[in-house]
């Protein structure tokens, strides 16, 4: 919340300190407001370090002004970084101090618990002769602001007052205080856009809330901003503008702000505070998240004034790609220059970035670049010659614009019917055109729609081309319309799309596979083992079992030896149901060369479910295989699923023989009528004649020993059951 004091930085700040004092001295005017704001990274500590105008009068030069910060000289608010705090302990407001979170030139900031035992932050305020009583009055308004304000995006504060002449804040301990200046720094790129975009209309939705009770924060940037895991929580209302009635802090032609972040008319001090202010500043704190820098940057605070005033902003841009362009229109509305052409309230704004995130238009117009900047460049120049540029520029936007108007209403109803309606109406050409267009939706759109026609030969190198988009959204959205429309291509476009780096393009594309179903794909599908997300190693893995139908298990046999531990655990998994003709002395080989507890674990539980021997090592099962393997077979039965009265099954019946031999591994189902059938039902084991009409029957194997049900698995142990229940009966009837 605080920046820490760090002595590395001294020599930094020494330097500005010494170019502060020489330029004065040579009877340069500076701001020194402006001075700080130039180098935000310094925040507190420069502005602690930089003399003012009383300062320069006791101090000849800058390093004697340094050494008086580092000794203590003047009470600078430093003097106290040493040691432990003396409020360690103490009581403010009931609240017990615990420990210090974080320290700075103007306070400290400390976490306490409270009478109910919750956690809280106590923010006090360092007092001393260099106190002005607008920095207290910051602080006091900070407090009451804050404090009126509930909302779950603003951080709260629960009281306010002095405790020994230290003015304080009790406020809601925010997770470990990052900011959202701190977690954009820390993720060292720009965010995604759908996580800009959804911390920007939580934001706008508490400055709706905020501007509804009369208060204008005026101070909106990434820094003042706490985040408690991924929810934003707006803090430091020190510079609010509350009511009409409140000119402190307020005064006409004062510049109140952060300069990267206000508006031009804030800029210039210029009329009463308005809710687009804080807008504004919103728009340009949406702006650095997607592209990690402000809207303007510049060597000095005059050059950054200069571009707010006179330039637009440059286009939203980042490293991975272009922003999509209804992301783009509502950050660009945000930044515009006259505040009547941006969101008229901050729940306008949030309204538009709730229909970003579902993905209908946005009421922000689309930004035509070249358009706007040709407008700036003839409002630079002389009159005839921007008539003349202008005239040419209507001539060719005339030109342009009507056909691209044309192309938008259709680009809109492409949209709307996602490619997959009525797409006949649209020529082929026009769908190239859209899939080259700045519409992501358009683009999508486009896909789909000519992953349907066979009209064109361009069509297939089009798509094929898409493997290669920078967006994942585009090369998920081509698995998907191929897996709904097949065509040549999508064999070699599946082949390519499995190996992305992208797990739901790799997720797409596997379910491709799975509806080509075609071997050719099985070692793509074998290299997709090595990835870390386990749902998808078991997609691809169940998938390739799929392909190899109707002998899935020779495919086992090949994948166990040679994948990954993540692909071999998933496979016995999917052996482990009972679906797949189980091959034991494969998964007593998998058992020996177990990668880990969790593998070798998975073995046994086959084991035991097809054999159920007294064995836990591989060792022991080596050994059991040489005793009973000869014996030992795979039998194949089913359970009824589904069936109509007539053809005598019931739910759950287990079909064990079809006319007196067991159930071929494959075979037709339904059996015809008149088939007989062995059946188990309630535990007893019985025979009918298979009648007219429909069912379904799940198909699966249990192991068993010279004919006899073996393993753990409900199949076999219900089998198991049976012939038990025979065996007795037997009994019965031999002492009878």
């Amino acid at each position: 919340m605080l920046d820490l004091f760090n002595k590395n930085d001294s020599k930094v700040i020494n330097c500005l300190v010494q170019n502060y004092v020489q330029r004065v001295d040579d009877g340069e005017c500076i701001d020194r407001s402006a001075f700080i704001a130039d180098h935000p990274e310094l925040g507190a500590r420069l502005s602690a370090a930089l003399p003012t105008e009383s300062d320069l009068g006791i101090c000849a030069t800058a390093s004697q002004h340094w050494a008086m910060i580092e000794n203590g000289a003047g009470g600078n608010a430093f003097e106290t970084f040493s040691g432990s705090s003396p409020l360690i302990g103490q009581e403010i407001d009931g609240c017990i101090i615990l420990g210090e979170l974080g320290r700075g030139a103007m306070g400290c900031v400390y976490r306490a618990a409270s009478k109910d035992g919750r956690e809280v932050a106590v923010k006090t305020l360092h007092v001393g002769p260099e106190m002005s009583a607008a920095q207290l009055d910051r602080f006091s308004r900070e407090g009451l602001t804050q404090a009126k304000l509930k909302h779950p995006n603003i951080v709260p504060v629960y009281g306010s007052g002095r405790s020994d002449g230290t003015p304080y804040l009790v406020m809601e301990l925010v997770g470990d205080g990052a900011t959202l200046q701190s977690a954009l720094e820390d993720a060292h790129e720009p965010f995604n856009q759908r996580r800009a975009a959804t911390i920007t209309r939580d934001l706008a939705l508490a400055l709706a809330f905020s501007h509804k009770h009369g208060v204008i924060h005026r101070d909106i940037k990434p820094s003042n901003i706490l985040m408690s895991g991924n929810t934003p929580k707006l803090t430091d209302f020190g510079l609010a503008f509350m009511d009409s009635s409140d000119t402190r802090l307020s005064r006409s032609g004062e510049m109140i702000g952060t300069i990267s972040y206000m508006s031009p008319e804030q800029a210039r001090g210029i009329g009463e505070p308005q809710p687009q202010w804080d807008v504004y500043s919103l728009g340009a704190t949406l702006y650095e998240l997607l592209t990690g820098r402000p809207p303007f940057v510049g060597k000095s605070h005059s050059d950054i004034l200069t571009k707010l005033i006179d330039e637009d902003p440059p286009p939203v841009t980042r490293p991975s790609g272009k922003v999509r362009a209804a992301l783009e229109a509502i950050c660009i509305k945000c930044l515009e220059k006259a505040p009547d052409l941006r969101y008229a309230s901050a729940q306008e704004l949030a309204a538009d970035l709730d229909r970003f995130l579902e993905s209908r238009a946005v009421s922000a117009p689309a930004i035509n670049w070249p358009l706007r900047q040709a407008r700036k460049f003839v409002s630079r120049r002389r009159m005839p010659i921007a008539i003349a540029i202008a005239a040419v520029v209507l001539a060719g936007n005339c030109l342009y614009l009507g056909q691209r108007i044309g192309n938008q209403r259709k680009l809109a109803l492409l949209e709307a019917t996602g490619g997959r309606i009525d797409t006949d109406q649209f020529s082929t050409g026009f769908l190239l055109w859209a899939l080259r267009s700045e519409d992501l939706d358009g683009r999508l759109a486009a896909i789909a729609a000519l992953a349907a026609r066979a009209d064109d030969d361009r069509i297939d190198d089009v798509l094929m081309a898409q493997c290669d988009a920078e967006d994942p959204r585009v090369r998920l959205k081509l698995a998907l319309s191929l897996a709904e429309h097949p065509r040549p291509l999508a064999i070699h476009a599946c082949e390519r799309l499995i190996d992305d780096d992208e797990d739901t393009v790799a997720g797409g594309a596997i379910k491709l596979a799975e509806i080509l179903d075609d071997k050719q794909l099985l070692t793509q599908l074998r290299q997709l083992a090595s990835r870390h997300n386990r749902m998808l190693v078991r997609y691809a893995m169940t998938t390739a079992l799929h392909i190899s139908r109707p002998y899935p298990e020779e495919t086992v046999k090949r994948f166990l030896p040679t994948i990954p531990e993540a692909g071999r655990a998933e496979i016995l998994a999917i052996v482990g149901t009972g679906v797949i003709r189980p091959d034991l002395p494969v998964v007593i080989d998998v058992m020996k060369r177990a990668a880990s507890d969790r593998e070798r674990d998975q073995a046994q539980r086959v084991l035991v479910m097809f054999a159920d021997a007294d064995c836990e090592t591989a060792a022991e099962w080596s050994h059991w295989w040489k005793r009973h393997g000869h014996d030992w077979q795979p039998r194949a039965c089913r359970t009824v699923t589904g069936c109509e009265a007539t053809t005598g099954l019931a739910l759950g019946d287990i079909i064990w023989r079809l006319d007196n031999e067991p159930l071929p591994d494959v075979m037709e189902w339904p059996p015809p009528a008149g088939a007989t059938l062995e059946i188990v039902r309630d535990n007893t084991l019985r025979k009918l004649s298979m009648g007219p009409g429909r069912s379904q029957a799940q198909p699966s194997f249990i192991g068993t020993i010279s004919g006899r049900p073996v393993g753990d698995s409900p199949i076999a142990q219900q089998l198991q059951t049976v012939a038990a229940v025979r065996v007795v009966q037997r009994g019965i009837a031999d002492n009878l």
